[in-house]
């Protein structure tokens, strides 16, 4: 226990001191995502995953979600939201894990059920070590272009016209 809190604790310093804001950002798409959706004002005090969820669905105008976890209250609140939203059709515009569904996902699987314009959120990257790892395999795999650590969760990007880049955004 005292193990994972100090993970934690480490986790996070180091995250604090290797991130930045939208102002270290060299990246068009992502610099416009994060000022135009992310860092705009929420009406509500929602858990960080939730409100990225709840802001880039408008903002990318997704019509299709991939959950993988078991129904909760969370995805009951998303499906009151979002009423149009398809639920587990494919191909996915965005695709949401939760932490403690990380592992059980096949990534390679997942791929084929994507497009060029999804996102891949995940909940709980350093979670504990297991996820931390895993993050960073995900983020060096070749069909990731970009990928957004904000500590709390991870986005993946598949957008093929674009450099592969790495970000560490505080949000």
């Amino acid at each position: 226990m005292i193990i994972g809190h100090m993970f934690r604790i480490l986790t996070y310093f180091s995250f604090i001191i290797r991130s930045t804001n939208h102002h270290g950002v060299h990246s068009p798409f992502v610099y416009e995502y994060l000022t135009r959706c992310l860092y705009k004002k929420s009406p509500t005090s929602l858990p960080k995953i939730q409100e990225i969820l709840g802001k880039s669905i408008p903002y990318f105008n997704y019509n299709t979600i991939g959950l993988f976890s078991e129904p909760q209250q969370f995805y009951q609140s998303i499906r009151q939201e979002f009423p149009d939203l398809r639920y587990n059709k494919e191909p996915f515009d965005l695709v949401f894990i939760r932490q403690n569904q990380l592992e059980k996902v096949d990534f390679e699987s997942l791929k084929p059920l994507c497009h060029n314009r999804s996102m891949i959120l995940i909940e709980g990257i350093y979670a504990n070590r297991r996820n931390s790892e895993f993050w960073k395999t995900l983020y060096k795999k070749d069909w990731v272009t970009v990928s957004i650590d904000f500590y709390y969760g991870g986005i993946l990007f598949l957008r093929r016209e674009q450099e592969k880049q790495h970000f560490r955004i505080r949000i």
